[in-house]
């Protein structure tokens, strides 16, 4: 829990000075999660995935870790 308090906390600060920006960046809680199998794994990689989808952002509004053309291993 203090881990993610402190990722979160330098994550907005760093996200808010680059932007000008300042208040809230993330939600109050978080919801870690055991994996508990392969279909598990699928079922929250696609929960990401569609998350700029659900908040209504376009392509080249976010970056998605994994998306083709990245460099990084693609999500499955």
């Amino acid at each position: 829990e203090k881990v993610v308090q402190s990722w979160k906390g330098f994550t907005a600060r760093e996200v808010n000075k680059r932007l000008g920006l300042k208040g809230s960046l993330w939600q109050a809680d978080y919801w870690d999660r055991l994996i508990r199998n392969e279909r598990h794994l699928y079922k929250c990689r696609e929960y990401i995935r569609q998350n700029p989808v659900t908040a209504g952002l376009r392509e080249g509004e976010y970056v998605l870790y994994g998306k083709p053309g990245t460099g990084m291993s693609p999500l499955r």
